[in-house]
């Protein structure tokens, strides 16, 4: 980086954290919906085959395509282990998906699933939410139980496909453009 004056900084930018890119705070919302959707989609399927596939999918999602579940892909984002920088594993996806199966959980059970859920389940999600947009690297619970971090991985899937869209150009810029 050049300082106005013709001289190096070696200020390191907000952006880059640990040498990763830190991934847009609503970029990880996005990611996150998109998963829990693929979720909803699979478990209003057959019983018990759908909701035992949905419960699969979250558990182990962040461990396919190095680190990268479809959510992640559509959001360009990355699941890392924080120590090694590589990408997760199944073991660190089921670790850090943890909270969000619990209250996915809730929500299947007959008959009281949905009062569990609107009242355990959607505390658990709203303190991961808390965790993210709080946490100076935007780490949510179940990074901090897998010991992983999620990282900018390309440019997300979704803002190609919102492009000139105001909410996407103002809400989900994404953090490797510069500021204007």
């Amino acid at each position: 980086m050049t300082e106005n004056d013709g001289t190096e900084s070696t200020e390191i930018p907000e952006t880059v954290q640990g040498g990763h890119l830190a991934p847009g705070k609503w970029n990880r919302v996005v990611g996150k919906a998109a998963d829990l959707l693929v979720f909803i989609v699979l478990a209003w399927w057959d019983n018990p085959v759908g909701p035992l596939a949905g419960l699969a999918y979250l558990f182990f999602a962040d461990g396919f395509t190095h680190g990268r579940s479809p959510g992640k892909l559509l959001a360009g984002l990355q699941v890392i282990r924080r120590r090694s920088g590589k990408p997760a594993s199944f073991r660190h996806s089921v670790l850090r998906n943890l909270p969000i199966v619990f209250a996915a959980i809730l929500a299947l059970i007959p008959l009281v699933g949905w009062i569990l859920f609107l009242t355990l389940g959607a505390g658990v999600i709203a303190f991961e939410l808390y965790m993210i947009f709080t946490d100076e690297e935007g780490a949510r619970a179940g990074d901090v139980i897998a010991d992983t971090r999620v990282i900018t991985a390309g440019r997300p899937v979704w803002h190609k496909l919102a492009k000139h869209s105001a909410v996407a150009d103002g809400l989900f810029r994404h953090t490797t453009e510069e500021p204007e």
